[in-house]
């Protein structure tokens, strides 16, 4: 049995080096050390090592900790903050990360697989790279950030992204970002990020793409959603049982919400609560549940001691680890 970690980072020099010279989020204040997502949110990365080494790094020292903690394939994004740029600068540097990522792949193919990396600004442009990572680079999935900036991604202008996934067999891996308005800013990091900004984002951002009829328009679009679906499956029946009522709200969605979690998967990363696993197991189902560490935001060696703690049987564990995968991905 392989384990196959769905959620490792690295963050890309080349996206680096671009927003050191900017003066608004995001930006990388390179004398702080401090990455900025929005003007509330930074991401300090000293905590990855001397700048960010760990973060950083995709070549042998990851290989090593991935194999004294047992981790076979990780699907890597490089593309932090990459989401927000504007299209002029965020399109050329999509293209580069994106080939710098198939050229590392390309010698460990055995150990990585490629999350695609897009700015969604230019969409007709995002369409043809998202084409060419997935037939040229064997690409498996499209990681994207829950907002770009301003914009979300169940705004409808970026619906041809969503379609041309679909149209490629890529699941949609939607990450958290913190959000740059509404009732989550105002408060500074704390309340912004995960502690409660990263959840409410992703979950609003899912919710708008199912009410808003994106599923089904697209019935074989796939998404994924870190962190034991963000406190989702906690709420799932409350709000399966208030969405069955009629409404006078313009949703457009046709068929009964669970339907549609048939295409929604869970990854485990960065929780380390086990009733919150179990909860997750109990309402989504363990074939929609996938592997994931959150490297290097969270140590490999503490989110593999907490799965090696969980109560599984032989047939859960070969499903969560590698069988939910093989089935998802269609390259591998």
């Amino acid at each position: 049995m392989k384990k196959v970690d769905f959620e490792g980072h690295v963050l890309s020099r080349d996206l680096l080096d671009v927003l050191s010279v900017r003066t608004s989020a995001p930006r990388y204040d390179s004398a702080s050390h401090l990455l900025w997502h929005t003007p509330e949110f930074s991401v300090n990365l000293d905590r990855f090592g001397p700048e960010g080494e760990a973060f950083q790094d995709a070549g042998d020292n990851r290989l090593a900790i991935m194999d004294r903690n047992e981790v076979d394939v990780q699907i890597f994004s490089m593309g932090d903050c990459l989401c927000p740029l504007p299209a002029e600068i965020g399109m050329p540097l999509t293209r580069t990360i994106n080939e710098a990522k198939y050229e590392f792949i390309q010698k460990h193919p055995d150990r990585f697989l490629g999350y695609v990396d897009l700015n969604p600004y230019d969409v007709d442009a995002a369409c043809r790279e998202m084409e060419r990572c997935a037939k040229e680079f064997g690409f498996v999935a499209w990681l994207t950030m829950s907002n770009f900036g301003p914009k979300h991604l169940d705004d409808d202008e970026f619906f041809p992204l969503l379609q041309t996934a679909a149209e490629l067999h890529l699941p949609v891996y939607i990450h958290p970002d913190a959000p740059y308005d509404g009732r989550m800013t105002g408060l500074g990091q704390q309340l912004a990020g995960a502690v409660a900004g990263f959840g409410n984002d992703v979950i609003a951002t899912l919710l708008r793409l199912l009410f808003k009829g994106v599923m089904d328009r697209l019935p074989d679009l796939v998404f994924i959603i870190g962190h034991l679906g963000e406190g989702l499956p906690f709420t799932f029946d409350r709000i399966e049982n208030k969405c069955s009522r009629p409404a006078s709200a313009p949703a457009v969605s046709k068929r009964p919400l669970a339907e549609y979690f048939e295409n929604i998967y869970f990854t485990t990363s960065g929780v380390f609560s086990v009733p919150a696993f179990d909860c997750t197991r109990s309402v989504m189902g363990i074939d929609h549940i996938l592997f994931g560490t959150d490297y290097p935001f969270e140590p490999l060696e503490k989110t593999m001691a907490w799965h090696d703690s969980l109560s599984l049987t032989e047939e859960e564990r070969c499903a969560l680890f590698e069988g939910n995968a093989k089935k998802l991905l269609r390259s591998f």
